[in-house]
């Protein structure tokens, strides 16, 4: 990919729309779409309807929120307005929509915290903000973060809340597609809508986004941290990111935009037991690097700046968070294998490992026969042991997996039985070798997130793979990252 300056801008408030509260409003779209709200205070009771923005509640006066209603204005066919609320004793409730009461009505319970979210509108962002006893005016939140406190007792004073436009694809927008664990590739979305699945516990496996109605020369780039590779190249313009068939799991994405003036684009990602992350923006993280857990989900958006302006993104982190291999590295040869010189580093194989955050699978045991005298081992030590010949160059992939089909007759027809009672064949194995001049483990770990080519996408079981790194040497200071994995197949 040629490198090219990625010019991004830091997301600002955009427009917002106010209106009034007709019960029985119907959608106009020459009319902007607005929000009305009603909020409960102690020893006043019901409030007067508050729009866009102005102050629910009171502000000084020590007196605490009880309850909430909420109401689209001007809204299109089959949008709505959720909230739920954090209530004293009582903890979050149920989510509300479209007028119901969040909180209590006469119980004298305070509001501590509120969450509110859009559904079915596309384009749009709800932002709202709380005034908390002891606090003051919070900075403003969106789209399902929370706002107040949560286990701290404090009350909710005030509230103001208000609809912004981000965009509806008539002028400037972004399309994305997310291809899902057993689900394959989605249909597109668009602009705020939800890419992926939420309360599935299924994990996004790759991504493509691209822009709707650009300028000439604008892009969007991206990048993805995938399970077992670690950051990939950025991608842009509808290119792949993440992968797909190799049953990985996206675990963060940074994307940006490229010849945008005025623009920024904003993202964010529901992870495995996190729920929906804050909002970020231009080449920030959303998701998380390192701690192994997946996205389930991502909504982007293309936000106009307030005034135009051209802050420079967050730049992307450099492949392997390492700088490139130098020339006379890419030129290393593949190891020698012969006169038995080539040694294993075995601690720093077991820290690159632990680095790459290799398990010692699969699990599972298998029969062997020693002398006619049975025997019965770990599965992952057995085919550890083979791949420490097939490393060094003592035994070919092909006699590794021969050497695997050897053992079906003493089997049950596959080499191993696994924990949950499944027997596995052998569906492939394959060596993968990357050259260094340095044992410094960053860069080792550079070198084994370059070796992901001989994946196969199809008819095996991922949670069955046999995935080991090895650090050798021939003493000669030239150092080789080598790959071992072995597939397996209940079929």
């Amino acid at each position: 990919m040629k490198n090219k300056k990625i010019v991004g801008f830091i997301a600002a408030a955009a427009v917002a729309f106010g209106l009034g509260l007709p019960s029985n409003s119907h959608f106009n779209a020459d009319t902007e779409i607005g929000i009305s709200y009603q909020g409960h205070v102690e020893n006043i009771g019901w409030q007067a309807p508050k729009k866009d923005g102005e102050e629910a509640g009171t502000d000084g006066k020590g007196l605490r929120v009880e309850a909430l209603k909420l109401n689209l204005t001007n809204a299109p066919a089959g949008a709505h307005i959720e909230y739920q609320g954090h209530v004293e004793n009582i903890g979050w409730q149920d989510w509300k929509t479209d007028g119901q009461e969040a909180g209590t009505d006469g119980k004298g319970l305070r509001v501590e915290a509120l969450k509110i979210k859009l559904k079915n509108m596309p384009g749009y962002s709800i932002q709202y903000r709380a005034h908390v006893q002891n606090v003051g005016w919070q900075d403003w939140v969106s789209d399902g973060q929370e706002a107040g406190t949560d286990g701290k007792g404090l009350r909710v004073e005030a509230l103001e809340i208000k609809i912004v436009k981000v965009s509806d694809n008539s002028t400037v927008g972004v399309s994305y597609v997310g291809h899902v664990q057993n689900v394959g590739w989605q249909e597109p979305n668009e602009n705020g809508q939800i890419s992926g699945t939420e309360g599935q516990g299924l994990r996004v496996e790759a991504l493509k986004l691209n822009l709707v109605n650009a300028p000439e020369g604008a892009h969007i780039k991206y990048q993805g941290h995938v399970e077992n590779i670690g950051w990939q190249d950025p991608a842009e313009d509808g290119q792949e990111t993440g992968t797909d068939g190799q049953g990985l799991r996206v675990e963060a994405i940074k994307i940006a935009l490229e010849n945008m003036p005025g623009y920024s684009v904003q993202y964010r990602a529901h992870v495995q037991n996190v729920g929906w992350q804050n909002w970020v923006s231009d080449g920030q993280e959303s998701g998380t690097d390192g701690k192994g857990l997946r996205v389930e989900a991502i909504e982007v958006r293309i936000v106009k700046t307030q005034d135009g302006s051209t802050p420079k993104p967050v730049d992307f982190i450099p492949v392997n968070n390492t700088p490139a291999p130098t020339d006379d590295d890419s030129n290393i040869p593949e190891p020698k294998y012969e006169n038995n010189n080539i040694n294993t580093e075995w601690d720093l194989s077991d820290k690159l490992n632990d680095a790459m955050g290799k398990t010692k699978n699969p699990v599972g045991s298998y029969v062997w026969y020693n002398n006619s005298q049975k025997r019965i081992s770990d599965v992952f030590g057995g085919l550890n042991s083979d791949s420490n010949k097939v490393e060094i160059g003592d035994m070919s992939t092909d006699e590794m997996k021969a050497d695997i089909e050897d053992s079906y007759k003493d089997n049950d027809g596959g080499l191993y039985t696994s924990n949950n009672g499944i027997v596995y064949k052998v569906a492939g194995v394959y060596k993968e070798i990357k050259s260094t001049k340095s044992n410094d483990l960053t860069t080792l770990k550079a070198a084994a997130q370059k070796l992901n080519t001989q994946f196969i996408t199809s008819g095996y079981d991922p949670s069955q793979t046999f995935d080991r790194f090895y650090v050798n040497t021939d003493g000669s200071g030239t150092h080789w990252v080598v790959r071992v994995l072995a597939y397996f197949t209940n079929k």
